[in-house]
């Protein structure tokens, strides 16, 4: 029994306290109504923003479907261009560097005609002269073989030696050998030396080439697809802004007719010439947006600023696709 006196009586307490906080506060005091400042004036109605744009000749359209629109910025974009030219290089480097493994021809002939002065008759002279004549010539070829760093060299040399030697017992002389060499390394330079570290850099080089001039081909696609829908929403985004300023003007006529008939308060044709100065300001927003897009399309599909595109103004034809995909679970 005292336990339920005593929750009774907090019961009772937080009950007034939450009297006490729900009451509402005092009123403030508005000031009075401000006199008057131009009772008669009245916005005028602008004209509907024309289609002149700098630069571009509304008359002069050009109409794009999207397939055209890639077809020029794949031909056009210096972007691809440079891209392309970089693979390019790279198959060059490439090139190059498998020159290292051609098999190198090489040559070497050469004539001497020597005279050695001998006082002595043992050593052959005659006229107090030993003269020797020589000519040969050596041809060969050779390389690196590519395959565990070997090299190999094949060479033929000739030649013919004519002396003045009495002692000599065959004369002329035609020395001729025939070489033929590999060497292999055993352990360095067998896995990789810089003949193949070079080459196996310049085909990495071609492969990353490709796919960034991949990459900037899909980008440069994309940018192009985005920027064409976008000027196809501005494009129609314009002539949303423009039908619903000219539905504002007939609110606006409608109100004021029943204004003078008094079935509506002529506060009712203040709130529509403001709803229309809205809509006006939202015309020229959309007129600026066409012409930032445009400008972004003949961008990425035009050359250089001298085209005569420049001046031209673009009508994206292709059809819009409303169809939600379905995506399966």
């Amino acid at each position: 029994m005292k336990r339920f006196f005593v929750a009774l009586v907090l019961t009772i307490c937080a009950t007034g306290s939450s009297v006490a906080q729900s009451q509402p506060a005092p009123r403030a005091d508005l000031p009075g109504d401000p006199p008057p400042v131009a009772p008669e004036f009245k916005a005028n109605i602008l004209p509907l923003p024309s289609a002149d744009r700098v630069g571009v000749d509304p008359s002069n359209q050009l109409p794009l479907t999207l397939a055209e629109t890639v077809t020029l910025a794949l031909r056009n974009n210096n972007d691809i261009d440079a891209s392309k030219m970089n693979v390019e290089l790279a198959k060059f480097s490439l090139r190059a560097a498998r020159g290292g493994f051609d098999p190198a021809l090489f040559s070497d002939n050469f004539y001497e005609n020597r005279s050695t002065p001998t006082a002595s008759v043992i050593g052959g002279a005659r006229d107090g002269l030993v003269t020797l004549k020589s000519m040969g010539s050596s041809v060969g070829i050779g390389g690196l073989s590519g395959l565990a760093g070997g090299r190999y060299n094949f060479s033929f040399n000739n030649s013919k030696t004519n002396t003045s030697n009495s002692n000599a017992t065959l004369n002329p002389q035609f020395p001729t050998s025939l070489s033929l060499s590999y060497t292999q390394p055993l352990l360095r330079g067998r896995s990789s030396d810089a003949s193949r570290r070079v080459l196996e850099i310049a085909k990495r080089n071609v492969d990353l080439s490709d796919s960034q001039f991949e990459l900037r081909t899909m980008q440069v696609v994309s940018q192009v697809e985005q920027a064409y829908w976008d000027l196809m929403f501005s494009l129609r985004n314009l002539q949303v802004q423009i039908d619903a300023v000219k539905q504002a003007r007939l609110q606006l006529e409608s109100n004021q007719r029943l204004v003078e008939k008094g079935v509506l308060a002529p506060i009712e044709t203040v709130a529509a010439s403001a709803q229309i100065t809205t809509l006006e300001q939202g015309v020229f927003s959309a007129q600026a947006a066409v012409t930032a897009a445009e400008n972004s399309l003949k961008t990425l599909i035009l050359a250089d600023r001298s085209d005569e595109t420049w001046s031209r103004a673009i009508v994206p034809v292709s059809p819009v696709e409303l169809n939600v995909p379905r995506t399966p679970l």
